[in-house]
């Protein structure tokens, strides 16, 4: 059951990094432009976004988000 939580976990947080992918590919972003989107409060957005500069997948520019 463990396992099957961690996959599923996962699959969450890909998702969701496709979805924030798709929408920046779309235009220029902000956290709660995204959250209203995405349906998570910007603070959590925020948070993944982070992450996802820290890994490259997103560079921000003010403070929108754009795809490198």
């Amino acid at each position: 059951l463990n396992n099957k939580m961690q996959t599923v976990d996962k699959n969450g947080v890909n998702v969701l990094r496709n979805f924030i992918s798709y929408l920046i590919s779309t235009e220029l972003r902000t956290p709660s432009k995204m959250s209203e989107k995405v349906g998570m409060p910007a603070t959590s957005v925020q948070a993944f976004l982070d992450a996802m500069e820290k890994d490259g997948l997103v560079k921000k520019k003010g403070e929108e988000y754009y795809l490198p």
